[in-house]
């Protein structure tokens, strides 16, 4: 793979070029700037503002990106700039996406403060004990023993 380089039509020249490779899928992956501080998606400076380099290259190649919108990779790669890779949508289609592709948070991967894990889920679908039991044993409300129960909580564990 060669490294290619992005045109941009209103670089200055102190300012670092944008260098890609493409991979088998198509995807440009930035490889000349750093990633955010979530290490997913590249990002740039230019004309003294900080952009998600999709953003930026999506300005650059399909125009103004209205307030509120987001920018979706077809390909679900965070470090392609491939114009053609990149649509603009909704919050909320943004979501779908992310859902329809598998990709949310599910179980323990949902963020801190998780009691249970697949293991704990499985055990309190096969207890017969009173639903206040079960709760108090795992320190969790009792509300959350019956959505674990009726499948309501962690459906994706079988």
């Amino acid at each position: 793979m060669n490294e290619q380089i992005f045109s941009e039509p209103y670089k200055s020249n102190r300012a670092k070029p944008i260098k890609y490779m493409i991979n088998e899928n198509g995807c440009w992956n930035c490889v000349s700037h750093a990633l955010d501080n979530q290490k997913k998606y590249p990002v740039v400076t230019r004309n003294g503002r900080y952009w998600r380099m999709s953003r930026y290259v999506f300005t650059i190649s399909k125009g103004v990106i209205p307030e509120g919108m987001f920018i979706l990779h077809s390909c679900d790669n965070p470090q392609c700039i491939n114009p053609n890779h990149l649509s603009m949508g909704t919050p909320k289609e943004n979501s779908l996406d992310m859902v329809s592709k598998g990709r949310q948070a599910k179980g323990v991967k949902n963020g801190g403060g998780v009691k249970l894990d697949e293991d704990k889920v499985r055990a309190i679908r096969e207890d017969n004990r009173s639903l206040q039991s079960i709760a108090d044993d795992y320190g969790i409300s009792k509300k959350l023993v019956i959505n674990v129960k009726k499948m309501r909580n962690w459906r994706h564990v079988i």
